[in-house]
């Protein structure tokens, strides 16, 4: 049996926080103890622990928060990248994971497969004050409460595939919350894919001389997005895109002279 403990302090020593510091410390009952190493600076959000208990992710850092899930070990599993999120939910069978925005974020979720670290789908509940998955684990529930928000109070029953099944407005909503069933109650279910996941679309770019054209894009950006980290290797910085093509251009050259 282990436990997460957030400890916080109200004076940042490095003078780094007017509001002080905060820390995640893993214990377990056989005198096992260890700080968990959080790559980013910035407050703790949320952490989950994966109901299998081998697993806990944490949502952490100066937006946009980091997303981290760590073992028993308190070693980094997968790194989901940065996003506007600052929540954390594993279904009832730990298979899927919510990472979500809520608060003063816009209400962004998104779904994970956390047996193979793929993304399932990306959805968005604007206004949402509570989260809860069903025990089904394939279901989940958002609702708009008081007295955080007056307006706009009720609930919606989603499918982790984006369909909204159920959705219900009531004047004034003050809590709601699925009925619990015995663990194993429901069975796993296999994750699907949805098939209407809209694909980005190819942004438009703005002109360039012809000079310019074929040369890396100097852009400067408020947060820098961090993909997760099955995705980095797919994606070059602008050095690292100057730099092969100066490689390819100097085995041209040398090719040439040969």
């Amino acid at each position: 049996t282990s436990a997460l403990i957030l400890t916080s302090t109200e004076v940042d020593q490095t003078g780094g926080s007017y509001y002080g510091e905060q820390s995640l410390q893993f214990i377990s009952t056989n005198g096992d103890s260890n700080m968990v190493v959080l790559p980013k600076k910035g407050p703790i959000y949320a952490m989950d622990w994966n109901p299998n208990s081998t697993q806990f992710c944490v949502v952490y850092g100066y937006m946009p928060a980091k997303a981290t899930i760590f073992n028993l070990k308190c070693e980094s599993v997968f790194d989901f990248g940065t996003g506007p999120r600052n929540a954390v939910y594993f279904n009832t069978h730990g298979n899927i994971l919510c990472l979500a925005g809520f608060g003063n974020l816009r209400g962004n979720m998104e779904f994970w497969d956390v047996k193979r670290f793929k993304e399932i789908n990306k959805l968005q509940a604007s206004d949402s004050t509570t989260f809860e998955w069903c025990p089904d684990g394939q279901h989940f529930m958002t609702a708009t409460t008081s007295p955080r928000l007056r307006e706009g109070n009720g609930y919606k029953i989603w499918h982790y595939n984006g369909d909204c099944v159920y959705e219900k407005s009531i004047k004034e909503l003050w809590q709601v919350s699925w009925q619990p069933r015995v663990e194993g109650f429901f069975p796993e279910v296999a994750i699907t894919t949805p098939r209407n996941v809209k694909k980005p679309e190819a942004k438009v770019e703005a002109y360039r001389p012809p000079s310019a054209r074929g040369t890396p894009v100097s852009t400067t950006k408020l947060h820098d997005i961090e993909p997760p980290q099955n995705q980095k290797s797919k994606e070059l910085s602008a050095s690292a895109l100057k730099n092969k093509k100066k490689r390819e251009a100097k085995a041209r050259s040398k090719k040439e002279n040969e």
